[in-house]
């Protein structure tokens, strides 16, 4: 239900005039009120045509170790936003040694 409804506001909050910053505070509070973490090191890129991972990022959970420019939102832009949220501590774990190989 958090990363649902984080996913729902953060679809509200991506519109022109907004900026990316507003969008990682309102997914974090979503989350502390679901007594969640959202999961470090997940981005959300803005999508072009042929490319994937644009330029402007979202991220879901601002620290020190992590961080992007600030931008604004603007007309015709389309985004991918990626949410996943946890009932632990919010940090991915290795599970087994195997290699995990993503082709994009």
């Amino acid at each position: 239900a958090a990363a649902n409804t984080a996913a729902d506001v953060a679809l509200r909050l991506v519109r022109p005039g907004k900026k990316n910053t507003d969008v990682t505070e309102a997914i974090q509070k979503v989350a502390a009120a679901y007594d969640c973490k959202i999961v470090e090191g997940v981005l959300s890129h803005q999508l072009k045509q042929h490319v994937i991972d644009g330029n402007k990022v979202v991220l879901s959970v601002s620290s020190p170790e992590t961080t992007v420019d600030e931008v604004e939102f603007e007309e015709n832009e389309v985004y991918a936003i990626d949410i996943v949220a946890s009932t632990g501590d919010g940090k991915p774990k290795l599970l087994d040694e195997k290699q995990t190989t993503i082709y994009k």
